[in-house]
């Protein structure tokens, strides 16, 4: 899917995109003040948008929660005032640029659970807008050994490795040992700026339970390894968890894994 909001001169256009994944274009998201490019717009471009002219009168785009991911170029971009993208609880990863206000276009990031990282350059949103006063954090209660991974609106590591161990089988009167494959992962809160080495392909990673989705993200796949960052949509807790990979809007890879 492709997002694209470029309105002729002097009339306006606003768009809201919702649990989107952008991916596997060109460009993921482009809004633009001064219309097309061309016709047919060229989206090595620019992403399709044009640099100059009589500009839309507005052109405001929200973006809350989706994805933006694996884009051969600009992953988000805002060309010209008076354009405008607002990201809330989204993820930009692996796209050839993240975030590309241009021309005097602006990205801004609403609250503190946008993530950008794993770009060829990421960029930076041209400014932050505040969510409301935060209160004092309140207690968890006793947590034990494994402790709560993650609440609503964090962002978790999640990292996850296969290992093989042999068990005992006995079948009528004799043992016999039977190699089991173990998936386990484990996930912690992380905070400030996020960092990500990308190895292998990238894909679109969830954590669900009894058909919940509980964290959704992107990670980096090399083998049995995985390494990713997911937002967290419910409070996670030590459990057992399907974490499914998609690649392509298509089903490659469903575990059941324990995040503890």
């Amino acid at each position: 899917m492709r997002g694209w909001v470029a309105p002729p001169a002097g009339s306006a256009a606003q768009a809201l995109l919702e649990n989107d994944n952008l991916e596997n274009n060109q460009c993921g998201l482009a809004a633009g003040a001064f219309g097309p490019n061309g016709a047919p717009a060229s989206f090595t471009t620019d992403c399709g948008l044009a640099d100059s002219g009589t500009a839309a009168s507005a052109v405001n785009v929200a973006v809350d929660p989706s994805s933006v991911s694996e884009n051969a170029g600009t992953g988000v971009m805002a060309d010209g005032a008076p354009a405008t993208v607002y990201l809330t609880g989204s993820t930009v990863f692996g796209n050839g640029t993240g975030l590309a206000p241009i021309n005097g276009g602006s990205i801004v990031s609403v609250g503190a659970n946008n993530s950008v990282f794993g770009n060829g350059s990421n960029g930076s949103p041209t400014s932050t807008m505040a969510t409301g006063a935060q209160g004092p954090q309140g207690s968890q209660g006793p947590q034990g050994s494994q402790g709560v991974p993650g609440q609503p609106g964090q962002v978790v590591l999640v990292v996850c490795n296969t290992t093989t161990k042999k068990i005992k089988v006995r079948r009528k009167h004799k043992t016999r040992f039977k190699t089991q494959t173990i998936k386990t992962c484990t996930a912690k809160p992380v905070t400030g700026t996020l960092t990500f080495t990308v190895s292998g392909h990238i894909a679109r990673a969830s954590l669900s339970r009894a058909g919940r989705v509980y964290a959704s993200g992107q990670v980096g796949v090399a083998g049995d390894r995985m390494t990713g960052y997911l937002h967290v949509r419910a409070r996670l807790r030590p459990a057992r968890y399907v974490l499914t990979l998609r690649r392509g809007g298509h089903v490659t890879s469903r575990q059941a894994v324990f995040v503890g």
